[in-house]
C-alpha cells in the first residue's frame, strides 16, 4: 500500500472520532460545526485513497454547512439552499463519475442536503440513518475502511442521539 493511501486511511479513522462527536451535539449549529471538521478531513482522505466523487462531494458539503450554519433565523434555511445544493451534488456526482457506486454517494449527498436544512434536530439524526447507508455502500466500493466505520458509527451515533434526546 502507498505511503498517502496509508495516511488517507488514518485520516479516514481521524473524521470518525469527530463525526461521533457531531451526533452527539445537542444543537444543529453544534451538529454543523463538528460536520465541517469532519467533512475537512474526509476530503482529504477520499482524495489520498483516490475516491473524487466522495472527495468532492465533501468539499460541497464544507460550504453548504457553513451557508446552513450562518443563514435563517432559528435555524431556518430558505428552501432554495437546499435544492440548490442537491442539484450540485447531482452535478458534482457526474463530473467525477467513478462507476455506478458515485450514484450512491451522489444520492446520500443530495438527500442530506436537504434533511440537513431541517430545524429539527431529530429529523436530521433520522435521515442520517438512509443517507449514511448509502455513503456506508460507496465507501464499501472504494475500501474506505475509516468511512465503513464511520457511517455505521454515524447511525449508530444517530440512533443513539434520537434515544438521548426522544421526548419523555
Amino acid at each position: 500500500m502507498k505511503y498517502l493511501q496509508i495516511i488517507g486511511h488514518g485520516l479516514g479513522f481521524l473524521a470518525l472520532v469527530l463525526g461521533y462527536v457531531s451526533y452527539q451535539a445537542k444543537s444543529r449549529k453544534g451538529i454543523l460545526l463538528w460536520q465541517t471538521a469532519t467533512n475537512a478531513v474526509f476530503v482529504v482522505h477520499y482524495l489520498l485513497i483516490g475516491a473524487p466523487s466522495a472527495c468532492i462531494l465533501n468539499l460541497l458539503n464544507i460550504i453548504r454547512n457553513l451557508i446552513y450554519y450562518g443563514k435563517g433565523k432559528q435555524g431556518k434555511v430558505p428552501m432554495v439552499f437546499p435544492a440548490v445544493f442537491s442539484i450540485l451534488a447531482v452535478l458534482f456526482g457526474i463530473a467525477t463519475w467513478e462507476g455506478p457506486h458515485s450514484l450512491l454517494v451522489t444520492a446520500g449527498i443530495a438527500i442530506n442536503s436537504i434533511c440537513i436544512s431541517l430545524n429539527n434536530v431529530q429529523s436530521i439524526r433520522k435521515s442520517i440513518l438512509l443517507t449514511s447507508s448509502l455513503v456506508f455502500l460507496y465507501d464499501v466500493f472504494v475500501f474506505s475502511v475509516g468511512g465503513m466505520i464511520y457511517e455505521l458509527v454515524a447511525i449508530g451515533s444517530s440512533l443513539i442521539g434520537l434515544w438521548r434526546y426522544r421526548k419523555a
